[in-house]
C-alpha cells in the first residue's frame, strides 16, 4: 500500500466504501471491455457494524465479535481466512481469502444464496441487502431491492463500492455510477454522473460522498443535519459515512466529521490522534490506530478498545 504525503494524499480505500446508475435507466453504465482482474481482499474493510453489534478482522485472518447476539449475529469463533467483514443490522458477512462468502445471523433474505457467490474480490453490506465486486470488476447483489439497489448487474471496471439504502460504485476512470432511491423521497444522493477524479465513495441513508484525488470532499443529498457539510474538508484520505453522518480521516491522523451526534460519538472522536482507518457505524465510530489498537465511541459497550491483533492498514501520518 501507498504512503500519504502531505503533498499527494492517498486513499487507501476502505470497502466501504462501500461506495451506479443515476437512478434513471439512461444514466446506466455500459462501458469496460478491458477491466483489470482485482485482487480477492483489495481494499478490505476491517470493521463493521450492525445494530449494537461490532466485528473486526485480525492479522491471522480471524474475526471477533461483540454485542447483541441475538440471532447469532457474533458467532464467529471458528471463521478463518477472512480477509474482509462486513454487517447488517442483525448478520454478520466475512469475505474469504478463496473468494467465497460466510455468514451468521438473522436471515432476512437468502443468506445462502450469497454463500454460493465465488470470486469475489471486495465484499459491501447495506440495508438489508449485500454486494460483491467480483475479480473481473463486474458486480453481483442480493437481498431486499425494494429501491432498486441490487441492479448492479450491467456495471463494469468496478474499484470500490458503498452502500446503504442506494449502491455507489467507483469505476477505475474515477466517476461514479448509483443504483436506488427507487420509491423514496429524492434529495438528489443519486446526482452523481458529473463526478469525476474519485478515489472512494461512501454512502448514508439518503447522502452520498465522494473524495477526490486531491484530498477534498463533496457530498450531495439530506443535509438536514449537516451531514453534506464537506465542503472545507482538506488532505483527506479515507471517508465514511452511515445514516445521517460522515466521517473523514486526514493525513495527519486526525478525524473530521459532520451530521447527526446522535451518541455524542462524532464529537468524541474529534479528539482522536494517530488514527490509521475510520468506520462509521450504526451506532458508535471506530478508529483504528497507527499502533494496532482500537478507539471507539457511541453507543454502548466499548470494550472492544481492548482487542488486540487487529488488521493493520501500514498508513504513515503526516506530523
Amino acid at each position: 500500500m501507498k504512503m500519504v504525503t502531505k503533498k499527494k494524499s492517498i486513499l487507501l480505500l476502505t470497502v466501504a466504501l462501500l461506495t451506479t446508475v443515476l437512478c434513471l435507466s439512461g444514466c446506466k453504465d455500459n462501458g469496460g471491455q478491458n477491466a483489470q482482474k482485482m485482487e480477492i481482499g483489495a481494499n478490505p474493510q476491517i470493521i463493521a457494524g450492525g445494530l449494537w453489534h461490532t466485528v473486526a478482522l485480525m492479522e491471522d485472518g480471524t474475526v471477533q465479535a461483540m454485542g447483541n447476539n441475538e440471532y447469532g449475529q457474533c458467532d464467529v469463533g471458528d471463521w478463518q481466512d477472512i480477509v474482509s467483514v462486513g454487517a447488517s443490522s442483525f448478520s454478520t458477512f466475512g469475505l474469504k481469502a478463496d473468494g467465497t462468502i460466510v455468514a451468521v445471523g438473522r436471515d432476512v433474505f437468502d443468506i445462502s444464496e450469497v454463500e454460493k457467490w465465488t470470486d469475489i474480490a471486495v465484499l459491501t453490506v447495506g440495508a438489508d441487502y449485500v454486494v460483491g465486486i467480483k475479480t473481473d470488476g463486474t458486480m453481483i447483489a442480493a437481498g431486499y431491492n425494494d429501491r432498486g439497489n441490487c441492479d448492479v448487474e450491467d456495471w463494469t471496471n468496478i474499484t470500490a463500492v458503498a452502500a446503504f439504502g442506494h449502491t455507489l460504485g467507483l469505476k477505475a476512470d474515477g466517476t461514479v455510477v448509483v443504483a436506488g432511491g427507487v420509491g423514496v423521497e429524492d434529495f438528489g444522493e443519486c446526482n452523481v454522473a458529473d463526478w469525476t477524479d474519485m478515489v472512494a465513495v461512501a454512502a448514508g441513508n439518503s447522502h452520498s460522498v465522494g473524495l477526490k484525488k486531491d484530498g477534498t470532499v463533496i457530498a450531495i443529498g439530506d443535509n438536514r443535519f449537516g451531514a453534506c457539510n464537506v465542503d472545507h474538508w482538506t488532505d483527506i484520505v479515507a471517508i465514511d459515512a452511515y445514516g445521517q453522518q460522515t466521517v473523514g480521516l486526514k493525513a495527519d491522523g486526525t478525524v473530521v466529521v459532520c451530521g447527526q451526534d446522535g451518541y455524542g460519538q462524532l464529537t468524541d472522536a474529534l479528539s482522536w490522534r494517530n488514527i490509521a482507518a475510520i468506520y462509521a457505524l450504526q451506532d458508535r465510530v471506530v478508529g483504528i490506530k497507527t499502533d494496532g489498537s482500537i478507539v471507539a465511541a457511541g453507543f454502548g459497550d466499548t470494550s472492544m478498545e481492548s482487542w488486540t491483533g487487529v488488521k493493520q492498514l501500514n498508513r504513515q501520518v503526516v506530523e
